[in-house]
């Protein structure tokens, strides 16, 4: 935290790969860590470089919070690379026989997963890794939602203790560079060649970076029964979706500012209580201006009082890990009344908001209560509302009666047929539905708007697809008012094909010959005969 007060920067020279190729070159690269230092004795050709970052920052959370090794502790790790760094050649090799399909992809898979390294490719191996060398934790968790997934984790958390499920939840995120996202967004024209500039009206784009961070959350009660202090309260979360384009966040910020409203009417507050926002604050032209107008129609006449900095001028993007790695940066400020500057803004960009920006050092303040923001691709926004422990009072949860949970509409598209919910009674019945195919399966999925849906591989189309369909069954309009209606879906398995279809032209012919068309936004996948932890 010193060395962020201080406004010192963590941008250099990548030297995990040759970037000699690529217009931009700097990350906050973590120089000198090694997976061999941290691993078990012998097992680090299993273990990836997200795994051994989450290994340091999960045990010093745990250390500091004074949990016992018998203490019942759940976990819930996002992500979104997971091991990508060492399995990117593996991965790549697997383009000729997956594109060839049929027996030669299924053998070429099944001779892939028989290599050790490859146990660590899916986002779902490190929480493995945290069960096995830091605490039997009681359950665990992975969630990847781009660069939100691990300010959803800890929304996640929350909700789990809230609910009486848990007492103790370690929650946060890690991720490593790779070649993939490196050059991906090198691609997508998303990096800045020079250190990153939040909010500058010369600003031309972020610097990626890796990092691993966790909090350990618990009820007042727990944490008075236990003797700890607490360094911050979680005061309110609130997640969406705003589905305007794959990369570019809507230009108006109306679900950023939707969700910042939400996250603090959740903790009973308001945002006259509101003294610092840890901003995402990628440095990129559109996010920069979404997030300006945001903060402006939260904030109106306020906003010149609300200190506003964000740290990705410091550390760079960390992808699924910044929204704890900020959410950390936020309850430090809180506990110590001490806020960090944004690095590298040297002329505020007169286009946006007048934001009242920390500058060049860190400064005192006492912020009292705080919003972390996390929106990540696709339109995956979380925003976390914390303040200083025990200052503001909280609104009464729940009632005497529990509600009442029904289902309305039920939908499935599968071999069997079923469609709808008079399909499913037939179904139930045993009575056979059509076969769907797979041409009826693409008809459905060429049934999506054709411009909004040209990015969506087989299996998001047909989940978007089906999600019409309930909507339809439940007669809910398309175009009414979303924001208080919500999806979840469950993924085992993500498309290797979409790898290595990147990855082996840049791989074989150099990082030029890379192809930002096919560059896949989601990293998730999980093996054959792999286990333990679930999605979430």
């Amino acid at each position: 935290m010193r060395l962020l007060l201080s406004g010192a920067r963590a941008q250099s020279k990548v030297t995990l790969f040759d970037v000699s190729e690529l217009r931009a070159q700097l990350a906050a690269e973590i120089a000198g860590f090694r997976v061999e230092d941290v691993a078990p004795l012998g097992a680090a050709g299993k273990w990836s470089r997200s795994d051994a970052l989450a290994l340091v920052a999960a045990r010093e959370a745990l250390t500091e919070a004074r949990v016992a090794p018998t203490d019942p502790v759940d976990l819930i790790v996002g992500g979104t690379t997971g091991g990508l760094f060492v399995t990117e050649a593996k991965i790549a090799s697997l383009h000729k026989p997956l594109a060839a399909g049929g027996e030669t992809a299924e053998k070429a898979l099944a001779e892939a997963y028989s290599d050790e390294a490859l146990r660590s490719h899916p986002v779902s191996a490190t929480a493995d890794r945290l069960f096995e060398t830091v605490h039997r934790f009681r359950r665990t968790r992975t969630v990847c939602s781009a660069c939100s997934s691990s300010a959803n984790a800890i929304a996640l958390a929350d909700a789990w203790i809230r609910a009486g499920k848990s007492k103790l939840v370690l929650a946060g995120g890690t991720d490593a560079l790779a070649r993939l996202t490196f050059v991906g967004f090198n691609l997508l024209q998303a990096m800045d060649p020079a250190p990153c500039r939040p909010f500058d009206v010369k600003r031309m784009g972020m610097n990626l970076g890796e990092a691993a961070a966790f909090l350990l959350l618990e009820s007042e009660e727990s944490a008075r029964a236990r003797g700890v202090s607490p360094i911050a309260e979680l005061a309110g979360w609130a997640i969406g979706s705003e589905a305007h384009h794959i990369t570019n966040p809507e230009a108006a910020g109306t679900t950023a500012s939707r969700l910042m409203r939400a996250a603090l009417g959740r903790g009973g507050l308001s945002p006259a209580d509101v003294g610092y926002v840890n901003a995402h604050g990628t440095a990129t032209p559109h996010n920069d201006r979404m997030e300006s107008a945001a903060l402006n129609e939260v904030f109106g006449e306020r906003l010149s009082d609300v200190y506003i900095s964000s740290s990705k001028g410091q550390l760079g993007h960390t992808l699924g890990a910044a929204g704890a790695v900020e959410a950390a940066i936020t309850a430090l400020s809180l506990a110590d009344r001490e806020l960090p500057p944004t690095a590298g803004l040297e002329e505020p960009d007169p286009a946006l908001a007048a934001l009242k920006h920390v500058r060049g050092k860190g400064v005192a303040h006492r912020a009292r209560a705080a919003l972390s923001s996390s929106f990540g691709f696709g339109g995956s926004n979380t925003v976390l509302a914390l303040t200083e422990p025990g200052l503001f009072e909280r609104p009464a949860e729940g009632g005497s009666r529990r509600r009442r949970i029904v289902v309305t509409a039920s939908t499935v598209l599968g071999p069997e047929g079923v469609h709808n919910n008079a399909d499913v009674a037939r179904y139930l019945e045993g009575t056979p539905g059509e076969n769907v195919g797979a041409s009826s399966a693409e008809s459905l999925a060429k049934s999506l708007d054709v411009e909004r849906a040209r990015r969506l591989d087989r299996g998001g189309a047909l989940v978007t697809a089906i999600n019409g369909r309930a909507l339809d069954a439940a007669g809910i309009e398309r175009a009414a008012d979303t924001s208080r209606l919500g999806m979840v879906c469950g993924i085992a398995f993500r498309r290797e094909e979409d790898f290595a279809a990147f990855l082996w032209p840049i791989l074989e012919k150099g990082f030029r010959a890379g192809k930002p068309a096919v560059f896949p936004i989601c990293f998730c996948r999980r093996p054959p005969g792999t286990r333990r932890s679930t999605w979430a």
